[in-house]
């Protein structure tokens, strides 16, 4: 008898211990993982502008700014003669102001950008305004390189706010208060993050044998047509 005690009692204590390194079943708290929803399509305007209530989510990433920059006003007074002055593939950056020019890109590639380009911060687009004053704000020469981008400015007031004539980028502009905010003809490029509204005709304008990818922008409150694609004999 007293060696089945011993033994039901060394059972007893490898149960205990057994039990003792089973972790509970009930799970204790752990640090969750941080999870974010993917944000609406149509939210607050951060232009602090007069006009639409939405604007595109999309955002650019933040870029390098190259050593042989062009700076406005710190390297040239004016944008046209920043522009001038770039190297072919360089890049023109503009503080934030009001600036009354009707601008010609020509002969090479140029990145005209507003601090927004460089920052990611939404509100260089509504600080820095490029202002027609009747005709066409920023003209895109058919000589004009493949690599020419326009990115992160308010485009107002001009008979065209861009005159496209070769392929380019047009990314994440405010385009408002034009005749056509960009008339292409026979060019196309990159169209993406843009805002066009309030344009008396057209917000975009596709001419001839045109050929835009157009991506993710707010097109509202033209005049005639969001989109315009004439059909050619």
């Amino acid at each position: 008898m007293s060696k089945l005690i011993s033994t039901f009692s060394i059972l007893v204590v490898i149960s205990a211990f057994i039990g003792s390194c089973i972790p509970p079943l009930t799970p204790s708290p752990t640090s969750a993982i941080p999870t974010s929803t993917a944000p609406s399509t149509l939210i607050p305007n951060q232009f602090g502008v007069p006009g639409s209530t939405l604007q595109p989510t999309e955002t650019s990433t933040k870029a390098p700014i190259p050593s042989d920059t062009i700076r406005v006003p710190e390297d040239q007074p004016t944008i046209q003669a920043a522009i001038d002055t770039a190297p072919d593939g360089g890049l023109v950056l503009v503080a934030p102001g009001a600036y009354t020019e009707n601008l010609t890109i020509a002969r090479k590639s140029v990145t005209l950008a507003s601090y927004f380009h460089t920052t990611g911060d939404e509100q260089f687009i509504k600080r820095t305004v490029i202002d027609g004053n009747g005709q066409t704000v920023i003209a895109v020469a058919r000589t004009a390189g493949l690599e020419t981008k326009i990115i992160g400015f308010t485009i107002q007031n001009g008979d065209d706010g861009i005159e496209a004539r070769a392929d380019l980028q047009v990314l994440h502009n405010r385009i408002w208060n034009n005749d056509d905010g960009i008339d292409y003809t026979n060019c196309g490029g990159l169209n993406q993050g843009n805002i066009y509204e309030e344009n008396s005709d057209d917000g975009i304008d596709l001419d001839g044998a045109s050929y835009a990818t157009i991506d993710n922008n707010i097109i509202s409150n033209n005049e005639n047509d969001g989109i315009d694609i004439p059909i050619h004999k």
